[in-house]
């Protein structure tokens, strides 16, 4: 039987650290709320991945809404 994995949307460190704290298995860290979620810069990245435990994923947006997923790109509805 698979195991459900709890990933927890992050935008900055103290939201990754109370994340792993409280038991997720990974961080997906992302910028600017307020535009659906953007690329961290490198330094939050950096950071975070210095401070917490757990596996971490960076989201990669080349703009606001569109998100890239391996090879395939998405753009979101909102």
């Amino acid at each position: 039987m698979e195991k459900n994995i709890l990933e927890i949307c992050c935008y900055n460190l103290d939201s990754a650290l109370v994340a792993a704290d409280a038991g997720a298995d990974r961080v997906e860290l992302c910028a600017d709320p307020g535009a659906g979620g953007t690329t961290p810069g490198i330094g939050l990245i950096k950071a975070v991945r210095k401070k917490i435990g757990i596996e971490l994923f960076p989201l990669y947006g080349s703009a606001a809404g569109i998100f890239i997923f391996g090879r395939r790109v998405r753009r979101d509805a909102a």
